[in-house]
């Protein structure tokens, strides 16, 4: 049984020996022609790659300078994407914020188109309410009409003044205090100055 045992270990150390035989000077050899190839100005590593490249195996794991450019700009690509994904999410914002803004305003515009018609309305009903009153004191006696009419708020007896016809007006004037007669036709001219 010794004997078996030291022919394995011979036979062990053999292999290693003629291993480290043949290795060692192969290694030497191809780092030496590397060596001399690169100051040569051949592109070893260029060369290996596109031969790894092309193995089924090891094209996975080893990238080319070519591959490499593409993954750049693939990154760069998916970047930019990015960028304009969130501009887009940005002025999509913006659109709706000025979409709700011109609702609002064509709420507004609504709103005061309402206002407006109602004024008008108002407005109407107020100057055949005058139109009435004028009317009334157009067919009153002048001296019965003068001190109703300076008794009025100056606005309100002007209005109904400019109402009436010239000569009622100037009959009723003419049946006021002078005072009276001379503010309320101030105040007659101011009016249709403005």
């Amino acid at each position: 049984m010794a004997s078996n045992d030291f022919n394995e270990e011979k036979t062990k150390a053999g292999f290693l020996q003629w291993s480290l035989v043949l290795i060692i000077p192969l290694v030497f050899a191809i780092t030496l022609a590397l060596i001399i190839m690169t100051f040569a100005g051949i592109d070893i590593i260029g060369k290996t790659e596109t031969i790894a490249n092309k193995v089924p195996l090891l094209s996975e794991v080893i990238t080319t300078e070519d591959e490499r450019a593409v993954e750049d700009d693939q990154a760069e690509l998916l970047n930019e994407i990015s960028t304009k994904n969130n501009e887009i999410d940005r002025l999509t914002a913006d659109v709706q914020d000025k979409e709700n803004t011109i609702e609002q305003l064509n709420q507004e515009i609504a709103d005061l188109t309402i206002q407006m018609e109602e004024a008008v309305t108002t407005q109407e009903a107020q100057k055949e309410k005058m139109e009435s009153v004028a009317t009334s004191f157009s067919n009153m006696e002048p001296s019965a009409a003068a001190p109703i009419i300076t008794n009025l708020e100056d606005d309100l007896a002007g209005s109904i003044l400019e109402k009436l016809s010239n000569e009622v007006r100037g009959q009723i004037l003419g049946e006021m205090e002078p005072e009276e007669a001379a503010r309320l036709t101030n105040y007659i001219l101011q009016q249709t100055s403005n």
